[in-house]
């Protein structure tokens, strides 16, 4: 750039262009310049030159990619720069900026004019670059096709050409015939092998814009089956192995046969475990969207080694403390595991003959059975059962008899104690004289009379909500004696001592006649806590001694009939 200075005015020589809208002036000469041309050596007086706008003559920017598709970004760059210049875009399209070097972007296609307006103080410099910006409309490539999932061969397939605002169509379609086509609408293309294709439009509008769309696997031709696994080699049971589905097109449906009679998998890439010992035939059929169907069977396609077994079991129920029989055939050592942490070893056995095991759980709960077999050739198979175990709990309980002797006839109840989680359905009450029942109740609590002198056994059978049964013994746990005794008889009395149900202890008497006794209950310092005296009447009796006053620790009861010379003394112990 060359000035020329004429009187006090400077006039500016370039190629562009500048139209000016403001005559004002400005009073540095740094103002005129770019950075990078400002003088190094000081800052120049205001006074020391006048310039007049009217004599500038170039526009003040430049920019970069102005011609382009939209959307196009373009970039400006101010060419006049001071520190006291401020500084307005007008870009054509109703957008402003106010930076030293914006950047903007067109949306809309179209021809605009740049405005660049710049301020220092009153004075003012406006240079326009008229149809500056060519923005251009982007073409917008698009298709569709008659049927996308094919399952029968060939398939031919027809697309259809969606694009906008473009003027020259290139299609590609991999796999098919014609691979290629240049034109708006591609005749109709062949696929003659199964697969997933993709289909690729290269559209441009004879200008600057170009666009392309790729749709992969747009195009899926079906109808023949293809599969793999990723483990096949030999292999001791339980052998896991991993089936893929390989085969093309739109499918709706899989069925795995795995060939050991096992049931079907419907997933599309199933693990199945072979726990047998055998080679097995693989099927896979395959259901497409179109209604076709495919199947593919593979022969001898799975081998697994080791012991050929065959195991089952009588019951998949049963109730606690009841015997279970386990079938077993298999040909090497066995070792069984009933229950997790229960291992019985069983020993060599022969494919030829069953093995039968019998087991009893004492545990309720489901039990998940195994059996171990190691043959001759090392081959270790460790094979669950398909189905559980399930235990259920037998009833807990025992039984006292209020009271459990005592003279010709004795009337008594059976009372049964029974954990509140138990849920016993049904009682049997037998009373027993070696093995001959003499009485029967099927009450719950049963009060009988026993007319007949003796010790008598006790049966309880009981049944709960699930059917298990058990029974409780007392063997000659009720007494009946004559009443024989005559008034100068010296006979002792008889005493015993039961747990009372509420807390404390039950003392039943069996006297001949009247009679009182003293009763003393001493701690272990010899103390005595408790001194009462009990009268009798001849025959029974019984007295009830509470403890739920006494603290926990050791006591000594001891009892001494006031007419004879009996004594008796009993110790127990009270806990928290």
């Amino acid at each position: 750039m060359v000035w020329s200075i004429f009187s006090s005015e400077v006039h500016a020589q370039t190629q562009d262009t500048l139209t000016v809208i403001s005559a004002d002036t400005i009073s540095t000469l740094p103002v005129l310049s770019p950075p990078d041309t400002l003088p190094k050596t000081g800052v120049v007086k205001a006074d020391t030159l006048r310039i007049s706008l009217d004599s500038l003559n170039e526009v003040r920017f430049t920019a970069k990619d102005s011609t382009g598709c939209t959307p196009l970004t373009v970039s400006f760059t101010s060419l006049f720069y001071d520190s006291l210049a401020s500084y307005v875009w007008e870009f054509g399209d109703g957008e402003t900026s106010i930076l030293l070097n914006p950047q903007h972007t067109y949306l809309k296609p179209g021809i605009y004019s740049v405005k660049q307006k710049i301020y220092i103080r009153k004075d003012s410099l406006v240079g326009v670059k008229e149809d500056f910006i060519h923005a251009f409309a982007s073409v917008l490539p698009n298709f569709s096709l008659n049927q996308n999932c094919i399952c029968t061969l060939p398939a031919k397939v027809s697309l259809f050409n969606l694009s906008r605002a473009a003027e020259n169509y290139k299609w590609i379609f991999p796999g098919g015939t014609p691979s290629e086509y240049d034109g708006f609408a591609p005749p109709e293309i062949l696929y003659e092998q199964p697969g997933n294709y993709p289909v690729t439009l290269i559209t441009n509008n004879g200008i600057h814009c170009m666009d392309t769309l790729t749709r992969n696997d747009y195009v899926k031709v079906g109808g023949k089956v293809a599969f793999g696994t990723a483990t096949m080699a030999s292999n001791c049971p339980p052998f896991p192995v991993m089936f893929k589905d390989s085969t093309q097109g739109c499918i709706s449906g899989w069925d795995w046969d795995f060939g050991d009679g096992s049931k079907h998998s419907k997933v599309k890439d199933p693990v199945h475990i072979y726990d047998k010992a055998g080679i097995y035939d693989v099927k896979l059929t395959v259901s497409f969207k179109e209604g076709c169907k495919d199947s593919l069977i593979k022969k001898s396609f799975i081998k697994v080694g080791g012991p050929d077994m065959n195991a089952s079991f009588s019951q998949s129920e049963i109730c606690q403390n009841q015997e279970i029989q386990f079938n077993l055939k298999a040909k090497g050592y066995i070792i069984f595991e009933p229950e997790k942490g229960v291992l019985k070893m069983i020993g060599n056995a022969v494919d030829s003959v069953a093995t039968i095991i019998k087991y009893t759980y004492k545990t309720p709960g489901k039990h998940l059975p195994a059996f171990t077999v190691m043959d001759s050739t090392g081959c270790i198979a460790r094979v669950p059962f398909r189905d559980t175990i399930k235990v259920n709990p037998a009833t807990r309980m025992t039984f006292t008899a209020e009271p459990a002797f005592g003279m010709n006839p004795l009337k008594t109840r059976m009372i049964p104690k029974l954990n509140p989680e138990d849920s016993v359905s049904s009682f049997i009450w037998l009373i027993e004289n070696k093995g001959q029942v003499m009485m029967a109740s099927a009450e719950k609590s049963p009060e009988m009379l026993m007319d007949k002198s003796g010790r008598w056994d006790v049966r309880c059978i009981t049944e709960n909500i699930q059917g298990c049964k058990d029974t409780f013994f007392k063997k000659e746990y009720l007494a009946v004696y004559e009443q024989n005794i005559s008034p100068g008889d010296e006979r002792e009395p008889m005493v015993t001592f039961t747990n009372h149900p509420d807390g404390g202890i039950n003392i039943q008497f069996i006297t001949k006649g009247k009679d009182e006794f003293t009763l003393n209950l001493l701690d272990t310092e010899g103390n005595i806590v408790l001194k009462d005296l009990i009268a009798t009447e001849g025959g029974t009796r019984i007295y009830t001694l509470s403890t739920l006053t006494l603290l926990p620790g050791f006591y000594t009861l001891t009892l001494k009939s006031n007419v004879t010379t009996w004594k008796k003394e009993v110790t127990f112990e009270k806990t928290p």
